[in-house]
């Protein structure tokens, strides 16, 4: 049996990549277009139509388009749809695991706002602990202000809570 080269990746021209943004768009109905949104229905892949054009935006711009960009994402966000994957998962998360299937966004904004992956995880462990840490704390605060609250509304007779008495301002008399 002889060995043959398939080429699995063949060159793709310019022109086609270029259409099948513009059917993708088409098809979302837009004229903005994100990497994500390219990936969700597009046929090729985004990393080949960077490195063909340089830059994403350079090549949605070619084809009529507007480049979206996922760049300003707020920390919430991108911590918000971390927990979620993280729950999901049952661990933490890794980079290559940030993609559709799991994720709202992919590992990028992570790497951009916290200059790297493990970045990320640091601030995200430390934030949620820290939430965590203060909701712990106002539950113990309340039940300790429960527990004082009863004991000072305790009936002196049966040792069941009493109504507070309810303070009222002074009213001045100003019929003098």
């Amino acid at each position: 049996m002889p060995f043959e080269f398939e080429d699995t990746k063949p060159n793709i021209a310019n022109e086609k990549l270029l259409a099948d943004l513009c059917r993708v768009a088409a098809l979302l109905g837009t004229t903005i277009l994100t990497q994500r949104a390219y990936r969700g229905a597009g046929r090729y892949s985004t990393t080949a139509i960077e490195k063909r054009f340089g830059k994403w935006k350079t090549a949605v711009n070619t084809a009529g388009l507007e480049a979206g960009s996922e760049q300003d994402i707020p920390v919430n966000e991108l911590f918000d749809n971390l927990r979620e994957v993280w729950m999901k998962l049952g661990r933490q998360p890794r980079k290559r695991e940030m993609t559709s299937t799991h994720s709202q966004f992919t590992h990028h904004p992570y790497v951009r706002r916290f200059g790297g992956w493990l970045n990320a995880m640091r601030a995200f462990t430390r934030s949620i602990n820290e939430a965590e840490a203060d909701v712990g704390t106002l539950k113990r605060r309340a039940t300790q202000e429960n527990r004082a609250a009863r004991t000072i509304f305790a009936s002196p007779v049966s040792g069941h809570a009493t109504r507070p008495f309810q303070v009222c301002p002074l009213r001045t008399n100003t019929s003098d």
